[in-house]
């Protein structure tokens, strides 16, 4: 099956006297695809572990060898089957076998390419073996059209980084669909081309004057060369039977604030609009939107200090930008399976065994409402190297209710047993992902985990009236951006100071209520508060 065969045409274009009927083509793909997987693992399994380290870096090179590459974190540390099913599914069964080929005779395995071409041969029985290659050979698939939506084309896109904004760079080399692998976007494609994209921040009070809210993240677009007819904004929704008419794209241009194009399609994972020029897209939903689950990550971030921070995001964030967050903030990505549902605006728990502290208890799903900066949810200090972990559903329900949940684990969203690596992390350069800058040290040289900080700050904040207290969090909110705004909706002052030390840790959350109460004019209670602290370190 060549390349061409991602092409689709009309079917009027189709001479039915040289064609397979669809049907019967579907089902010889059918066939390829349940052979194939078996004939590249019983291949592969002939490499000793280094030649398939060396197989692996092919595939994520394939650039130079004439084919898209797998994104290296799919194969990073993966085993055979990973390595065929990522092949499979990225390439198709029948350029799946012909990379292999080429991987094979490029690594100079030469006996291994001639048996997997006899044996793939011969996979169809020995009547269809002359046939079915022949009949491929000959389809015009140029005017082959089945009644499915087209497979894009995967590319990992150059990182642009001119400005140091975190661009990404598509250099299209024809017409056709192309998928961006970190982003998930998808490109029509008119001609040869080239696109810039990066992720920018929503105006959140632009979106709520509107009546939405964001489905997913903005990229803004420049198109250099070229042009691009379509584009595929990937959303995390669960949709049966299309019932997702509450989403539309957010256009943001130069011109006009925003405006919100309808969809022209909307499949099980993007949302398909027609355009004809660029600046910023993104997906967002109606502000009255049901909160039905939508498919979400749980992602762990692991500090070799035995710190385990658990983050619950929608699934159409853009992984790669999350990882580079934490990994600026000293933690590594661990490659557990992420894939859950998760509600938002829902209470969620988290539960581990062994471990000595999980903070806090219970933590709301804010969805894309305050996730641009990645905060974590959970925080766990572990005890052992191997931990049993569980993400479940604060339950709102009676008791007999909770206790039928607890017998059936219906409440559960996510369960995994976990193996971390005390191994430090590769940049000497990373940071704590709590650690605060020198600008935001308190007096005195103090420094983290003084045992009576949380008392002082809370003794400081009973102080203030409600409407102060609300102050105090706009300014924290505003002025510092680290915790989001869903995790001090409604919260008390003993919340506010939780956030505050689990944030900034205890002197960087001394010296931020310090700069805030000095804003709001309280000088002798910032001043008081000073003089304890530099007291009790």
């Amino acid at each position: 099956m060549s390349e061409r065969s991602n092409v689709i045409a009309d079917k009027s274009h189709i001479d039915h006297s040289h064609m397979l009927s669809e049907v019967c083509m579907l089902q010889l793909i059918r066939s390829f695809m349940l052979d194939v997987p078996t004939l590249l693992l019983t291949s592969l399994e002939e490499l000793t572990e280094d030649q398939l380290k060396t197989f692996q870096s092919k595939l994520t090179s394939g650039r130079m060898l004439g084919f898209p590459p797998i994104p290296k974190r799919q194969l990073r540390n993966t085993d055979i089957q990973i390595t065929v099913d990522q092949m499979v599914e990225r390439y198709g069964p029948e350029r799946a076998v012909e990379i292999t080929l080429m991987i094979l005779r490029w690594i100079n395995q030469h006996d291994l390419p001639k048996k997997l071409q006899s044996d793939h041969t011969e996979t169809s029985g020995p009547e269809e073996a002359v046939e079915t290659p022949e009949i491929l050979k000959n389809m015009n698939w140029d005017d082959l059209k089945l009644e499915r939506e087209w497979v894009p084309v995967d590319f990992e896109p150059v990182i642009y980084d001119q400005e140091d904004n975190g661009t990404y760079r598509f250099q299209c080399p024809r017409a056709g669909l192309f998928r961006c692998s970190i982003t998930g976007l998808v490109f029509r494609m008119e001609g040869e081309g080239e696109v810039l994209y990066r992720t920018v921040p929503w105006d959140m009070r632009l979106l709520a004057q509107n009546g939405k809210r964001p489905a997913g993240p903005l990229f803004k677009f420049k198109c250099l060369n070229g042009s691009v007819c379509q584009l595929h904004l990937p959303h995390c929704e669960i949709c049966p039977g299309g019932g997702c008419d509450f989403l539309s794209v957010g256009h943001v241009t130069n011109d006009h604030p925003i405006e919100f194009i309808p969809p022209r399609e909307i499949t099980e994972t993007h949302i398909i609009i027609n355009i004809s020029g660029f600046c910023a897209y993104g997906v967002t939903k109606d502000k009255d939107a049901p909160m039905s689950p939508i498919n979400g990550l749980v992602l762990l971030f692991f500090k070799p200090s035995y710190y385990l921070y658990v983050l619950l995001l929608p699934k159409n964030v853009v992984l790669d930008e999350v990882e580079k967050e934490w990994k600026n903030r000293g933690a590594v990505l661990n490659l557990t399976p992420p894939g859950c549902e998760l509600t938002p605006n829902q209470m969620y728990s988290l539960s581990g065994h062994p471990v000595r502290l999980i903070q806090p208890k219970t933590a709301k799903f804010v969805d894309f409402k305050e996730c641009e900066n990645y905060t974590a949810t959970f925080e766990v200090k572990l005890e052992a190297e191997n931990v049993h972990l569980a993400v479940n559903k604060k339950s709102n329900a009676g008791s007999l209710f909770k206790l039928l949940s607890l017998l059936w684990n219906s409440d559960c969203v996510w369960k995994r047993s976990v193996a971390f690596q005390a191994t430090p992390p590769s940049d000497d350069s990373a940071v704590s992902p709590t650690e605060v800058p020198s600008s935001v040290k308190p007096p005195g040289g103090a420094t983290a985990g003084t045992t009576n900080v949380s008392y002082l700050l809370l003794n400081t904040l009973a102080e203030l009236v409600s409407k102060d207290l609300e102050l105090f969090q706009w300014h924290l909110i505003q002025d510092f951006t680290s915790i989001p705004r869903g995790q001090l909706e409604n919260a008390n002052k003993q919340v506010t100071v939780d956030r505050m030390v689990q944030q900034y840790l205890d002197d960087g959350a001394v010296k931020i209520t310090l700069e805030i109460l000095r804003k709001m004019d309280r000088n002798k209670l910032a001043d008081d508060l000073e003089k304890k602290f530099t007291n009790n370190v």
